[in-house]
């Protein structure tokens, strides 16, 4: 087969008709035939690209903490920096800088997380020493950030945060909130109202020790990097329990305080193993794949 012009299905859906855990869609976008599975992806990594390096200049970083991409930019929040900085994805250069510390509209306090919101041109920023969330849209061509709206304040109640670290925004466009210091996920209507939260301090099943992480799927399901817990768990989209994975430990499978998780291709969890400083891989059963990284400053 040199190049499929149709197949069932979205170009952009998850399927995995044939087992390999790359989705069908990808196939098709790529010219290749989805009934003729390739090999899995490896464990074994390539490092393609490096910038940056410690300063306050605007090509400088100080402790990024979280990133996205488009199809020409790289999204990067500067956590000690209080901004976000712009970078072209193909050249590696720098685009330009949005923000400044502060508590005013546009400006951040130790900003931890950062969501792209899967169907728009916005993204979502935890401000977490301003205790609130804070909504920007964005060009595609230039990198241009404007504010668009925030929510939130210091507290315990329902739409109030305790240093919230992480923030996703699901299919519907509802913002997804790791309350990290409340132990709980805070769910909110794409105006940012209140809809409903669920977790509290624990290590029962839903139960949660400062969750820094949180990532939404195509279907829903919300994953929850349970810091302290070392492990993700599983909810569906209410709320309710589904699962969890992982135990304290260095081996594949355990995490060390994982304060990042991804979704990619295949539905494929990429968690952020920060004390074991590496990147671990899951399938879509929760199976370890591989790891990359190591403790260090050299490349990879």
């Amino acid at each position: 087969v040199d190049r499929v012009l149709g197949y069932p299905g979205s170009m952009d859906g998850l399927r995995d008709n044939n087992g390999d855990s790359i989705p069908d869609g990808y196939y098709v976008k790529m010219g290749l035939d989805p009934r003729a599975p390739v090999v899995p992806l490896t464990p074994e990594w390539t490092q393609k690209a490096l910038t940056g390096s410690f300063g306050t200049v605007s090509n400088q970083f100080r402790f990024p903490t979280r990133l996205f991409l488009t199809d020409t930019l790289v999204f990067v929040l500067d956590r000690q920096n209080n901004r976000i900085s712009v970078w072209n994805r193909n050249t590696l250069a720098h685009v330009r800088t949005y923000g400044a510390g502060g508590s005013g509209a546009g400006q951040f306090a130790a900003p931890y997380g950062l969501g792209k919101d899967p169907n728009a041109n916005r993204f979502a920023v935890a401000d977490s020493a301003n205790h609130r969330i804070q909504v920007f849209t964005f060009n595609t061509n230039t990198g241009v950030i404007a504010f668009e709206r925030q929510f939130g304040s210091y507290g315990t109640g329902n739409g109030a945060f305790n240093n919230p670290r992480d923030v996703a925004i699901g299919p519907q466009g509802r913002f997804h909130v790791a309350d990290t210091d409340n132990h709980r996920i805070q769910v909110f209507d794409p105006s940012g109202n209140h809809l409903f939260s669920f977790g509290a301090f624990g290590t029962a099943n839903g139960q949660m020790k400062s969750p820094q992480g949180i990532a939404v799927d195509s279907d829903g399901i919300i994953y929850v990097a349970d810091t302290d817990n070392n492990r993700i768990q599983g909810f569906a989209g209410g709320g309710a329990f589904l699962w969890k994975t992982g135990t304290a430990g260095s081996g594949l499978g355990q995490f060390n305080k994982p304060m990042g998780i991804q979704i990619g291709l295949g539905q494929r969890l990429y968690v952020a193993d920060t004390s074991n400083h590496r990147i671990q891989v899951l399938d879509s059963a929760r199976n370890p794949v591989g790891a990359l990284g190591s403790q260090g400053a050299d490349a990879g």
